[in-house]
């Protein structure tokens, strides 16, 4: 981003801007409000990144721990099965073990999979970095809603045949950086996700049970530039790709540079028990269910900032 090459810039206070949260505030509610330099978010940030990372580790740590001891215990009922068949019938053994094991898992529940996920909040750091290299002396505006599981839809399969249906948008990241003269970016991350569960009966009278997820997202960034100081790139037209569509446009007060990335995908779960299955593909390191790359958002950002130039430069228009 060669044009954000700002001048020294007020600090955060001295403007007036809402200073950032607290690290109790933002591990507490997981949402982050508020305007402040590129130094005190990347220190609330590298802290409370250390917060999530803990209590999703420690969250694993307790669901390990209750598999284990359900495996153990269904072991030792499984052997107590086995020595009572022998002793009277095999008929009996086997009822026995499975009474046993069912209710094993009937009385040991889990922890549920409440996992905050790091993807937001690794998001949120890699496009602060990214901005702290180009304008350090700039001031950030963000609002974020970091814990991921406020955006899967709570869906419930009813008794009998039957479909369930529930969708969820979260535009959970908002944010804009000041200080650099003559230009305003701003950026905005939107996600839906739409969880489908449905109860069917076959011809021969069999239950079968299926969920699918759909996963939808937006990244979008705006410039706004003064034409006092910028023009539009005249060698560089925006051309719609992979990374990103970007239009052009001339305001009354300069010119609006607007980037955009689409992406959807839609998949069969193998139970109704979303939070389960994410946690899952979380663990597989399916990451592409959890949000998109930050490095996306910094090409858009990028491929907006490449439409100007400073005015009088070569290639102007």
């Amino acid at each position: 981003m060669a044009t954000m090459n700002p001048a020294p810039a007020a600090s955060a206070a001295a403007s007036g801007a809402t200073r950032v949260p607290t690290l109790a505030q933002a591990g507490r509610e997981l949402r982050l409000h508020g305007a402040g330099g590129m130094a005190e978010w990347q220190a609330l940030l590298g802290q409370l990144a250390a917060q999530v990372r803990a209590r999703d580790e420690a969250l694993t740590a307790r669901r390990k721990s209750a598999k284990f001891k359900r495996f153990g215990l269904a072991g030792i009922v499984v052997l107590a099965a086995v020595v009572l068949a022998w002793k009277s019938e095999i008929v009996v053994g086997v009822v026995a073990a499975i009474a046993g094991i069912w209710a094993v898992f009937a009385l040991m529940k889990l922890p549920g999979a409440d996992y905050v996920g790091m993807e937001r909040i690794d998001f949120v750091r890699r496009i602060v970095d990214a901005l702290a290299a180009i304008a350090p002396s700039g001031s950030v505006r963000l609002a974020a809603q970091l814990n991921a599981a406020r955006s899967i839809p709570a869906v419930v399969l009813p008794g009998g045949i039957g479909v369930e249906r529930g969708e969820r948008e979260d535009a959970w990241l908002r944010g804009s950086l000041q200080g650099v003269p003559g230009l305003r970016l701003s950026w905005q991350t939107t996600e839906w996700r739409t969880v489908s569960l449905r109860r069917t009966r076959n011809k021969r009278g069999k239950t079968k049970t299926k969920a699918k997820l759909a996963y939808a997202s937006r990244l979008a960034a705006r410039l706004d530039a003064d034409h006092a100081l910028f023009a539009l790139n005249a060698d560089n037209a925006p051309q719609p790709g992979p990374q990103g569509v970007i239009d052009a446009r001339k305001t009354p007060r300069g010119y609006t540079i607007r980037g955009w990335r689409e992406r959807s995908a839609k998949m069969l779960l193998g139970s109704t028990d979303v939070r389960e299955e994410l946690a899952a593909l979380r663990e597989k390191g399916a990451h592409e269910w959890f949000g998109e790359p930050a490095n996306a958002l910094v090409t858009l950002m990028q491929l907006c900032e490449a439409r100007l130039v400073l005015r009088g430069a070569k290639g102007g228009a």
